[in-house]
């Protein structure tokens, strides 16, 4: 199994490797944005959210800001940091995986992640804001409400950190309330009688 997983993130990190490279890998207006805000809160700024929008925080810009300041402004920076967020869903998915069908789903649930297909590979590439740690968050929001539902005794921790994570998506971007929504209705409804 663990000869598996490794293979999956070599070639996912290939896959990766070889888009950068490619017309995939090129640097959108929206991933440059990302870029130029990082830049600004070296400077000084402390947006709240996307300049001009009510929603779609810039939490990915203030995470790449201190890496920025290290390494100095590049499109390999810019585009590390997208690759991470689905490098740690995938390992999150992986973990729900193996609470739900055991090892080799769990497995083959990260790997199919990590190494997606088409459009999903080239999006885990693109540093657009609150994509990349929207996915996370939602994960971790399945995670730990998959812990409230199999270990009731744990539920205020969990119920804490699901409702964090939960907000933590919306507030990365309003499109994960889609999923974050109807998620919390799974632990309270188990729970509703405590």
């Amino acid at each position: 199994m663990l000869a598996c997983l490794a293979i999956a993130v070599a070639v996912g990190l290939l896959i990766r490797w070889w888009l950068l490279g490619a017309s995939q890998g090129a640097v959108s207006a929206d991933e440059a944005y990302t870029g130029l805000q990082a830049l600004r809160i070296l400077d000084g700024d402390v947006p709240l959210v996307i300049e001009g929008q009510a929603y779609t925080a810039v939490l990915d810009s203030y995470l790449l800001a201190p890496f920025f300041w290290l390494f100095g402004p590049s499109v390999f920076v810019l585009k590390l940091l997208p690759m991470v967020w689905w490098f740690i869903a995938s390992a999150l998915l992986l973990r729900i995986s193996l609470g739900l069908r055991g090892r080799a789903v769990g497995v083959l649930t990260g790997s199919l992640f990590w190494v997606a297909p088409g459009c999903l590979i080239v999006l885990s590439t693109r540093a657009y804001e609150g994509y990349g740690i929207g996915v996370v968050a939602v994960l971790v929001a399945c995670l730990t409400a998959q812990r409230s539902v199999n270990e009731p005794e744990s539920v205020l921790r969990t119920a804490v950190i699901t409702g964090a994570a939960s907000g933590l998506a919306f507030y990365a971007h309003p499109m994960y309330a889609a999923v974050v929504l109807p998620l919390l209705l799974v632990p309270s409804f188990v729970h509703r009688a405590e």
